[in-house]
């Protein structure tokens, strides 16, 4: 009987919805880990280039540079980790909205019924 009834139809597809756009957020943060990850290996190979080869003469400022973009490298993964933190508690919140909004809809089509 639920799954004829009308809003019972909208919230499994607000469902299906919900997960595709998760699997969307999901791969995107994957997609952004990963680019925050590279970047932190380049950028420790330049310093670690710099440190080591005297032929490089390592400039004071590029060097000062470099360490602010480790720094800044940094808050990127932290702040990727929030949002992927953020995401999923919003999901959470949504999942557990529909399924209130799915309990509410079956108990209250109990009181109607006729009981023999």
């Amino acid at each position: 009987m639920a799954a004829q009834d009308p809003s019972s139809k909208k919230i499994l597809q607000r469902l299906e919805e919900l997960q595709k756009n998760s699997l969307e957020h999901t791969s995107r943060i994957n997609e952004l880990s990963s680019q925050v990850s590279i970047l932190r290996q380049q950028n420790e190979e330049i310093l670690s280039l710099l440190k080591s080869n005297d032929k490089l003469s390592p400039n004071r400022v590029l060097e000062v540079r470099l360490n602010q973009m480790s720094a800044q490298i940094e808050e990127l993964r932290i702040q990727v980790q929030i949002l992927a933190k953020a995401i999923m508690a919003l999901i959470g919140v949504f999942v557990l909205i529909l399924l209130f909004m799915i309990f509410r809809s079956r108990r209250s089509s109990r009181y109607g019924s006729i009981r023999i």
